[in-house]
């Protein structure tokens, strides 16, 4: 390609305008072809890698155990609330994030005989500014 590329450009005159058009053109299909070939191997998908903390580990963020979700439920954990003013399981598909407070978001994504918990900690830091950390924990 790159011969035939080369090859073309040398034998063109400068001379009139009829040459530097099919300058022009010889140019504009060389960048396609190229950018054809480039673009293969740019295009491959990454799949994200999750970093999974021990189960035993959610203790660090001060959440009983028995307060972790059934698998399919997701959960909000709102760290100035006493457990007893904790909100319930809920479905997924409800999103219950009141941004005002400090909130911890917990969905089982695993099954009853191996749990897999996504953690979205909401940190407000301060009117309309947050800080969110994603952790995942497993036992796998």
């Amino acid at each position: 390609m790159v011969l035939f590329c080369h090859k073309e450009l040398s034998n063109i005159v400068f001379s009139n305008a009829i040459h530097m058009k099919r300058l022009f053109r010889t140019l504009l299909s060389c960048l396609v072809i190229l950018s054809l070939f480039t673009r293969c191997n740019t295009q491959k998908r990454v799949e994200p890698v999750r970093s999974y903390n021990s189960i035993a580990s959610f203790s660090l963020l001060n959440i009983p155990k028995e307060f972790l979700p059934q698998p399919g439920k997701c959960k909000v954990w709102f760290p100035e609330f006493t457990y007893e003013k904790q909100p319930a399981s809920n479905s997924c598909k409800i999103s219950f994030i009141d941004i005002q407070k400090d909130q911890i978001l917990i969905t089982n994504e695993g099954s009853s005989e191996l749990p897999v918990y996504e953690v979205l900690q909401i940190i407000v830091i301060s009117k309309g500014k947050y800080n969110m950390k994603k952790m995942y924990f497993s036992d796998q």
